[in-house]
């Protein structure tokens, strides 16, 4: 299910940082569609690609698909986090292309609880075969990223399209 914000709505979650990735999208005017990359008709009309992202947030329990764009982006990249997953508090300003986003660190909430959110998700999806209180620790695993530097394509332009958040 996407996650859907009004103006002025806030809301508190963790997102899942190893479930960010970058999508290429073109605006029609009238909405966004994806780019098809090689033979695409927007790139031959010289519709210029916009680079969005999408991944994962925890709400309540419920996982949500989250689209968003680069300003979010740059505000995630500056929230720490040890693990895969951080709190956070996303609130929404206007509506549609006026649309902006501002998202910080939600530091209510200990830490901790994101690894016991990310090991019961991990159970209730199948991904365990033991219950989330017996899986190991994961706190340590020093292979695992803690940032999203790598996030950002590397073709992207530094310029942010008008509109995107």
């Amino acid at each position: 299910m996407w996650l859907r914000l009004k103006s002025g709505d806030t809301i508190r979650g963790a997102i899942d940082f190893s479930s960010v990735h970058p999508v290429a999208k073109h605006w029609t005017g009238q909405r966004s569609v994806p780019c098809l990359s090689n033979g695409c008709p927007y790139c031959a009309q010289g519709n210029p690609v916009r680079w969005r992202y999408q991944g994962k947030v925890i709400i309540k329990s419920d996982v949500h698909d989250w689209e968003f764009g680069e300003e979010v982006m740059c505000q995630l990249q500056a929230i720490k986090h040890q693990h895969h997953y951080a709190h956070i508090v996303i609130t929404r300003y206007g509506e549609g292309r006026n649309s902006r986003y501002t998202v910080v660190q939600d530091v209510t909430r200990p830490d901790r609880t994101t690894e016991i959110i990310a090991r019961n998700l991990k159970y209730q999806q199948g991904g365990s075969q033991c219950h989330p209180d017996q899986t190991r620790d994961t706190t340590s695993d020093s292979s695992r990223p803690t940032h999203t530097d790598s996030l950002r394509p590397a073709h992207a332009s530094p310029k942010r399209p008008s509109g995107s958040g």
